[in-house]
Order: C-alpha cells, then structure tokens, then sequence
C-alpha cells in the first residue's frame, strides 16, 4: 500500500462485474466457445480468451470470426442459454457481507460493465441486483470501456462528483476508464496494475475499510 493521501470522503464506488463481483471466466469461455464451435471454428486461444474476457460481445465476435460475422454470431449466440451460462458463474468469496457493509455506510454502489443487458440477470441470479442503485452495460452507452461515459452516467445519475468517486476493476482496460473518467481506480486481485488501492478481496476490502471510506489512498 502507499503512503496516505487524504482525499474527500467517498461518495459512490463504481465495481466492474466480471472478475470483481463475480467470477465469470468459466462462464464467458463457454459462452464465446459455444459460438465458435457452432460457426465451424476451433475453441479460443489463450489470448483470444483474455481479449474476449474484457470486451463487449460484438468487439469479441469481431476478434473471433471477422467484423463481416458479427451479426452471424450474435444470432447464433442468442441460442446458448443463458441458465447454463450463469449456472457456471460464482459470486466472489465475501462479496455479499462486503456490500452490505457498504450500503450501511451509506456509500451509492453502481456497476459499469462491457458486458450486455444479460449483467442484469447475472447479478439478480446471485442476489447482487438490490445492492446496486444503477447498473450501466455496453448497451446503456454509446461508447463502452474503456471510454468514460459509463461512469460519467454514474456519477451523474448519482450526483456525485469525480472526486468522490472510486471505480473497483480487474484489467489495464477499468484502469484506463477510471483515468477518462478523472475517479480514483482501485485493482481488484491484479497487482500488476497501477491503481491508488489494491484489493486482493473482499475479505480484506472488509478489514480497511475505515479508511477506504475516508478516501484514503494508499
């Protein structure tokens, strides 16, 4: 951890879904798997893998088959059913306990995802839905991660400012949002990235939380 550097109290925390709130790689592979095999191509590469992990689903289809696909594989993903999907998705150890502690505090919780209108039946399918106040998908803005206007959205809707502001991610792409969007980035269980706070867990997100809710950086 750094050395403290005291902001202004925090106001709302932003969280990606996949790899944050919940543990969805199992889940995305077979998703993004499923398609290939169906369009006659071989299962994804380890670096396809990690790209489609942070992408929204047109961007990995266009990785995947080809822009001039891309309609062709949104079709036939919309046969892959969303109740194997997220059978195969867990919530993050604490997660639960971690945002309830949040929420007593009175800290606005929101998601911002690349993910589709589907996050909406992952997060209410682990009982995550009630802890969020809003919840902004690559289909609620026009441009998604890591562009800024998914917390912008936010932070408006939540009337909070930059400076009040916290966005908890998992990859180089969360880091680079939360800089658009000018907020304090907070590494979820990734070391390597540059962040003002890293959080190995929830467990340990629980364990400094009087700080973090300071706003202290460290």
């Amino acid at each position: 951890m750094r050395s403290e550097h005291k902001t202004p109290s925090l106001k709302l925390i932003v969280f990606d879904c996949d790899g944050v709130l919940v543990d969805s790689w199992a889940a995305t592979m077979f998703f993004y798997n499923s398609v290939c095999l169906g369009m006659g191509r071989e299962a994804m590469t380890p670096e396809e893998e990690n790209f489609v992990f942070v992408s929204t689903i047109p961007q990995g289809f266009a990785r995947l088959v080809g822009q001039e696909r891309v309609d062709e594989a949104l079709a036939l993903s919309a046969a892959v059913p969303l109740d194997e999907v997220v059978a195969r998705i867990k919530p993050m150890e604490g997660v639960h306990h971690a945002l309830g502690l949040l929420k007593q505090e009175g800290i606005i919780l929101a998601v911002c995802t690349n993910g589709g209108a589907e996050q909406h039946h992952v997060l209410a399918g682990h009982g995550l839905d009630s802890c969020f106040r809003t919840v902004v998908t690559s289909e609620d803005v026009e441009r998604p991660k890591p562009n800024p206007d998914g917390l912008e959205q936010i932070m408006g809707l939540s009337g909070a400012a930059a400076r009040e502001t916290a966005f908890v991610g998992d990859s180089d792409s969360d880091r680079k949002t939360a800089e658009a969007a000018r907020v304090a980035f907070w590494a979820f269980a990734n070391p390597e990235l540059e962040a003002e706070v890293h959080i190995p867990d929830f467990k340990w997100m629980e364990q400094n939380l009087a700080s973090l809710l300071k706003g202290i950086r460290k």
